[in-house]
């Protein structure tokens, strides 16, 4: 038994699909802008770099993926 089908509303479902949306595409633009900055930069010695546009891309996939299930939702 999950939590949705034990009564519990999903965070979607919880401030609506249209604000759930419109705060991921807003996160989603800030992550890209992120990736942007960090592509004009040279890589270091310590891959700190590397890891940091690492992170913004995995942020970016698990955002993409929440926009997905919120359109099989509609």
């Amino acid at each position: 038994m999950t939590l949705v089908t034990a009564g519990m509303k999903s965070p979607a479902e919880r401030m609506g699909v249209r604000e759930a949306r419109r705060r991921l595409e807003r996160a989603r633009e800030v992550r890209l802008a992120q990736l942007e900055a960090l592509n004009k930069f040279e890589p270091t010695a310590d891959g700190v770099l590397v890891s940091q546009k690492n992170a913004v891309r995995r942020a970016l996939a698990g955002i993409d993926n929440a926009l997905a299930r919120l359109d099989n939702r509609v």
